[in-house]
């Protein structure tokens, strides 16, 4: 059963299901990058959330790398419809924002905790939705740095499906 359909989390080596809803911007769907871009998709805790806040700001500070690789950067929020999105507008034009307003987005991926709750995830896809990395945030936020999220890009960018290389060498420094 797929992933989409049954609402598992989502696992390295799986499609991303497509995503699709309202952005800041207009409509935002996945498949418009398909067969151009890498994704790195963040999944955030219930907005507004200061932890998640504030990583959205660091990756979209890496945005023009991201960019650079091929890549696409897209905030998956999870929010109420009553809840301003002003500190949202303020990123990178570079940066989607796709509205998880009922939570649906997290709950096809498997995305939700105790209660329904939103859970704060990353994954980091080739151009036609497998995905290479994901990372759990947990309630510490524990996401990877912002400079390995971009090596991952870089890495997935340069791939040839038949290499079978299975992670980029991240440098310290």
């Amino acid at each position: 059963m797929a992933a989409e359909q049954a609402g598992e989390r989502l696992a390295r080596g799986q499609q991303l299901p497509r995503l699709r809803g309202t952005g800041l911007d207009g409509e935002v769907d996945t498949r418009q990058w398909y067969w151009r871009r890498n994704l790195v998709v963040l999944f955030t805790h219930a907005w507004p959330c200061p932890g998640c806040a504030a990583y959205v700001e660091q990756l979209a500070e890496r945005e023009p790398a991201i960019a650079a690789a091929r890549g696409q950067l897209l905030v998956v929020v999870a929010l109420g419809p009553t809840i301003a999105v002003r500190e949202l507008t303020r990123l990178g034009r570079g940066t989607a924002v796709l509205l998880d307003e009922d939570g649906a987005l997290h709950g096809r991926c498997g995305l939700r905790g105790m209660g329904g709750q939103p859970v704060a995830a990353l994954v980091v896809t080739d151009d036609l939705g497998t995905i290479y990395a994901r990372w759990d945030a947990g309630a510490e936020h524990a996401f990877p740095a912002p400079d390995e999220v971009v090596s991952w890009v870089e890495f997935v960018s340069y791939q040839c499906r038949e290499c079978g290389a299975d992670s980029p060498v991240v440098l310290d420094g």
